[in-house]
């Protein structure tokens, strides 16, 4: 009910408006349907009156920076503002209106505007939920938002579902009476659940609304719930769910859980890499590869196949929504054949990632620092140093991106200790050609590092060092690390975990990669035999396997590693086909039916 003290009646004339009804009350004013007098359309007016003037001028200031910015805001998923106007009676601007839940007409009464939480609640009853791909199709085009509004230097502070209302089928970012500047300070504005926490300092404070957002997508359950996995599926249970979508269903919530970090640098840089991972073109976490129980080049190729279709899907479904992000495509594992000068990594979900991508990810880990004392991990304003550097180099700005590394690192000293920032350092001198500059880094790190395999981010560095073009220290670091991580497993006897042994795979894997771009094909082989022989360790979470099921796990797993080495490099594919395609071979015995 509409209080008698309100300035707006239905029937009157407002800045050029004839108000036919009330709408709805909110924390920050009222809404009313509207009718422009001139074209006839309706509209949604919202209207604060001039007798709360602190959140008049609240509402006042977001409107200018809003309205300032919106040269900037190109986004088709942002609600765009028609009319402001501020005179005695208070403030009222005037926006397109919403669909409706239902057909009627809005005059109406039963007529109610169709947002992301009513859709959400509508569903809840339903027989069946919001497919993943729905899912991402209706949190891109919000993302896409997001990242306008904070490419304008603004925060929105009140994603939720409620704000996000559909205009012609398209999900579109709405209310904008908390938006403001973007700023390091946590503020206690926002709705309970989905407005940043205390604990999320740093980054981008709208980050986390959203994936409290998609949260509510796919469980139905308010955010309060997120961490707890009893609360990870839809209304209808993890059994409605095919196998194919539990495993996608656990996926996005790895994007959520990335997302949410309580520490700045292992979040998304930004709400393109967040959109990136939800679509596949960026892995949330490092992937877990799955079992390939078939043999040697049957299976691979049509295992990508059905990837592409179901990416391909997903990006119309993103286009649907309007989103004018285009997520990178997945490749066809026969064109790596003919494709690539400079070689391009397949990851487990069949998606080609370059060098130069896998470099952008390196990025924030080369341009951190580890905390030090009982000091926060990350100094929020220093976000702003990291986000420069990062847009320079991906936008090519290696001068530009060299004197924002220069100036950090006189910030902060300790840097020039950290491996990963010396030889980011040699790369920008490397796309400068500035050769001297960059022998001279390198040696840097060969001093600072000593390669003795003792540094976290292997991964890492050996991207760094491939991209400087030196496979022969690839090789030589994995060695070291390999050497240390053995040595480390096999002292721990019985009680060597599962995720260690597979952690010294993957060195494996990447010294193999190394030996590769060397031209030792014989020695990525045999790199892969070896792996076979190292400790199975035990199973984590409660699991329970035979021996036997561990052994086939484990030789599965580091086959199709190195058949995606194999997807990579043509060469190495030739060396094994001329040499009958060697051991080892895949176990596809389905050992559950033989027991």
């Amino acid at each position: 009910m509409l209080t008698s003290d309100s300035a707006i009646s239905p029937g009157e004339e407002f800045d050029g408006y004839k108000i036919i009804r009330f709408l709805g009350r909110g924390g920050f004013g009222e809404v009313w349907l509207c009718q422009s007098q001139t074209m006839g359309g309706y509209h949604a007016l919202k209207f604060i009156s001039g007798r709360d003037t602190d959140l008049l001028e609240k509402e006042h200031h977001s409107l200018g920076l809003y309205r300032n910015a919106s040269a900037r805001l190109h986004s088709p998923h942002l609600v765009p503002i028609e009319h402001i106007n501020r005179h005695a009676a208070g403030l009222c601007y005037v926006m397109p209106l919403a669909d409706g839940i239902t057909d009627v007409d809005p005059t109406d009464t039963t007529w109610q505007p169709l947002s992301l939480s009513t859709a959400i609640d509508a569903r809840t009853n339903s027989n069946a939920w919001l497919s993943s791909s729905e899912i991402i199709g209706l949190i891109l085009p919000i993302l896409n938002a997001l990242q306008c509004l904070s490419d304008a230097g603004l925060v929105h502070r009140d994603v939720k579902p409620e704000n996000i209302l559909f205009f012609n089928g398209s999900p579109c970012l709405g209310d904008i009476s908390l938006l403001g500047e973007d700023a390091a300070e946590i503020t206690r504005r926002g709705t309970p659940g989905y407005a940043t926490p205390s604990w999320y300092r740093g980054g981008l404070p709208d980050m986390y609304g959203a994936a409290a957002t998609l949260y509510a997508l796919l469980t139905g359950n308010p955010p309060d719930k997120m961490g707890r996995s009893k609360f990870n599926w839809p209304p209808q249970g993890e059994h409605s769910l095919s196998e194919s979508e539990r495993a996608e269903w656990k996926g996005l919530h790895a994007v959520i859980r990335r997302a949410i970090e309580e520490k700045v640098g292992e979040r998304f840089v930004d709400f393109r890499a967040m959109a990136a991972a939800l679509d596949g073109s960026l892995p949330p976490i490092m992937p877990t590869l799955p079992i390939l129980p078939s043999k040697r080049k049957s299976k691979l190729p049509q295992v990508m196949a059905a990837l592409l279709i179901v990416a391909v899907a997903a990006i119309i479904l993103a286009n649907q929504g309007g989103s004018k992000q285009t997520p990178t495509p997945p490749a066809s594992p026969t064109s790596t054949a003919t494709s690539a000068k400079k070689p391009k990594i397949i990851d487990s979900k069949g998606y080609l990632k370059s060098l130069r991508e896998r470099v952008i990810e390196v990025i924030p880990a080369a341009i951190s620092v580890a905390p030090s004392g009982d000091g926060p991990r990350l100094d929020p304003s220093d976000y702003g140093d990291r986000s420069a550097i990062l847009k320079a180099y991906q936008t090519r700005d290696y001068s530009g991106c060299l004197d924002l590394l220069n100036t950090r690192i006189e910030k902060q000293t300790p840097l020039l200790k950290n491996p990963l920032c010396v030889l980011f350092k040699a790369l920008l001198f490397k796309q400068l050609s500035r050769e001297s500059d960059m022998q001279a880094m390198i040696e840097d790190f060969r001093k600072l590092n000593g390669n003795d395999g003792s540094a976290k981010d292997t991964g890492m560095l050996l991207t760094l060092l491939e991209a400087l073009d030196l496979p022969g220290d690839a090789k030589s670091y994995a060695s070291s690390a390999i050497e240390a991580a053995r040595r480390e497993l096999l002292s721990s006897g019985a009680q060597a975990r599962r995720e260690d042994a597979h952690a010294v795979v993957m060195l494996y894997r990447d010294r193999a990669r190394a030996r590769i771009l060397q031209g030792d094909m014989a020695g990525a082989l045999a790199d892969e035999r070896t792996a076979l022989e190292l400790p199975l360790g035990t199973v984590q979470n409660g699991n329970t396997q035979t021996v036997e099921e561990a052994h086939q796990i484990h030789l599965n797993t580091i086959i199709m590693e190195w058949e995606l080495l194999e997807q990579e490099f043509p060469a190495y594919t030739d060396y094994l086909k001329k040499n009958g395609w060697p051991e080892p071979k895949p176990d596809h015995r389905d050992l559950k039916a033989i027991d």
